[in-house]
């Protein structure tokens, strides 16, 4: 495994971690296929954009359009190059005004301040070098595990940091593709995992000499671990309905072919009910596998689930 230029050693817990992960992965496709024979119930499949609707201020329908067509474009595409990323982060914000320079590579100094002191990303003379460098490695690597070719993509790209907004984004995205290769992105949902540990961040920026490659994968594989079991559990809590649906429900599902997207207070002004009521029906859908629902709290909206396939 040539993971040498990224100062990462390869050791006998990581390698037991990912035989894991694979057999984890072996019984969730297994619970699914059971699923699908004898209830036609699919698990949800999560868009995985949580954390970037939470941090930008822009239109969640728009964003939600320019997201899923930006990837399935890169999705299908079996070499990536670096007039690819710059395309991906033009039409991912596209009419997104509060995103300025789209398509554009950083042009001033990014310092990201952590626990452990200020980590300093790739000075924007070298994000060209070094980003040409990271995709031509991920390209061409074939005798690494897809699970930590992706964290250690994640890692880089959040390292060399090549747009002034939404590199993030860019680099999750990276991730959900090579993990799309594995079977993995389209089965569990890594970004709730990524909200639920919020110091992975910490682990990302982490300077050299903390081994911050090392600490990150294993960070990376136990965010990878936990999804899957959240996703095992979530199958065997699921039960057969056998109560239909509600009037309301019915009439939500043909109203959110219109509206894209439903929330708990324009549920409650479409059909005169309160916030519980609302919040119930709308998550007796989702565990159907007929809407899907993304963010939390307040904040939580739901979409129909064939618009996410």
């Amino acid at each position: 495994m040539d993971t040498s230029r990224f100062n990462i050693h390869i050791n006998n817990k990581i390698l037991n971690s990912i035989v894991e992960i694979e057999r984890t992965k072996f019984n969730l496709e297994n619970r699914l296929n059971f699923i699908r024979i004898n209830s036609r119930n699919e698990l949800n499949r999560k868009a995985d954009i949580s954390i970037t609707l939470d941090n930008i201020n822009a239109d969640r329908k728009m964003f939600l359009e320019n997201y899923f067509n930006t990837y399935s474009g890169i999705k299908k595409k079996k070499k990536l190059r670096l007039y690819d990323i710059i395309s991906l982060h033009t039409n991912l914000f596209s009419d997104i005004n509060t995103i300025p320079q789209k398509g554009v590579f950083r042009l001033t100094t990014k310092t990201i301040l952590t626990k452990t002191g200020e980590f300093f990303t790739t000075e924007p003379e070298n994000i060209v070098n070094e980003m040409e460098k990271l995709l031509s490695w991920m390209n061409n690597v074939d005798d690494i595990n897809p699970i930590l070719v992706s964290g250690i993509v994640m890692r880089e790209v959040y390292r060399i940091y090549p747009f002034l907004h939404g590199s993030e984004v860019i680099a999750r995205m990276l991730v959900y593709r090579i993990l799309s290769i594995n079977g993995l992105h389209d089965i569990v949902n890594i970004e709730k995992e990524l909200l639920r540990t919020r110091d992975y961040i910490e682990y990302i920026y982490l300077r050299e000499e903390f081994d911050s490659m090392g600490k990150w994968i294993r960070i990376y594989i136990d965010i990878i671990k936990s999804a899957l079991q959240n996703s095992l559990k979530e199958i065997d809590s699921r039960k057969k309905f056998s109560t239909p649906l509600n009037e309301r429900q019915k009439k939500c599902l043909e109203a959110m072919k219109d509206l894209k997207m439903m929330n708990n207070r324009t549920y409650r002004q479409l059909f005169d009910v309160g916030k519980s009521q609302a919040y119930k029906d709308l998550e007796d859908m989702n565990r159907r596998g007929l809407i899907v629902s993304l963010g939390g709290g307040r904040s939580i909206i739901y979409l129909l689930k064939n618009d996410l396939q």
